[in-house]
Order: structure tokens, then C-alpha cells, then sequence
């Protein structure tokens, strides 16, 4: 597990680059999630600048474990001290994905894992479904 220079543990979160060469080199490296299992984040832009970026939120083990999204209002150069909270399980969510729709709608889809499932990484196969809400962020 690394660790920045201002001791903000690396491992599990949601980081952000920027690259204007179209992908061959990234710089401002930055956190985007900041608490350990906010991780596999997902991205998808509106037509009017907004971005969304979905996550899950792992840890701790055992507790509800819910899908959330986090807006940017200006193409995800600055992004709202507020989350979405998109899914809400006993067990777990998570690899979510979403798609924007014609009319700046949101379409998410992400596995729930059932509340009978074993422990173990194995543990949520045929114990699980999968979920799809359509949502729109709020601009301010």
C-alpha cells in the first residue's frame, strides 16, 4: 500500500490525470475518492459539461456497502462535496457502469450481491443480480 508525501494512503481510491496529447502522457495526478475501498471508478460525460464518476464504497466488510457517484460541473476540473448515493445493499454492490442517454439521463447498472451469499471471493456466484436506475445530476 503506497502513501503520498501528505500520508493519504493510495491503495483502493478513485485518482484523476490529466493528458491534452490524447492519452500518451498523464500529469496532476490527484485523488478524486479519499476514504480506503472508494475504488474502480467509472466515468461518463453529459452534453452540457458534466461528468460523473461512479465508485464503489468497499470497506468495511460487512456493512452496507452502496454505489455512489460523484458530479462535476465544469468537465471534472473541480468536482462537488456531494455523492450520489446510487444503490444500497446488505451485502455488497459494485462494478458499476453507467451510459449517458440521449437526454442527459443517466443509466446505471451494477451487480448486488444477495444477503445469503458465502464469504470469499467466491462466495456471491449464484447469489447475485443485477440492478439498473436511471438518474439526472442536479446543476446548481
Amino acid at each position: 500500500m503506497g502513501q503520498w508525501d501528505n500520508g493519504i494512503t493510495v491503495f483502493k481510491h478513485v485518482m484523476l490525470a490529466d493528458s491534452h496529447d490524447a492519452g500518451r502522457t498523464w500529469t496532476n495526478h490527484r485523488l478524486m475518492t479519499t476514504m480506503f475501498g472508494q475504488c474502480y471508478g467509472f466515468p461518463a460525460g453529459l452534453s452540457d459539461g458534466m461528468a460523473v464518476v461512479l465508485h464503489d464504497h468497499r470497506y468495511p466488510r460487512g456493512q452496507s456497502h452502496p454505489l455512489r457517484s460523484m458530479v462535476s460541473q465544469d468537465e471534472g476540473e473541480t468536482w462537488e462535496n456531494e455523492v450520489y448515493y446510487l444503490f444500497f445493499a446488505e451485502r455488497g454492490t459494485g462494478y458499476g457502469a453507467s451510459v449517458v442517454l440521449d437526454d442527459d439521463t443517466v443509466l446505471t447498472i451494477g451487480g448486488l450481491t444477495d444477503k445469503d451469499a458465502g464469504k470469499g471471493s467466491g462466495g456471491a456466484v449464484g447469489h447475485c443480480s443485477l440492478a439498473a436506475i436511471r438518474w439526472k445530476p442536479v446543476r446548481d
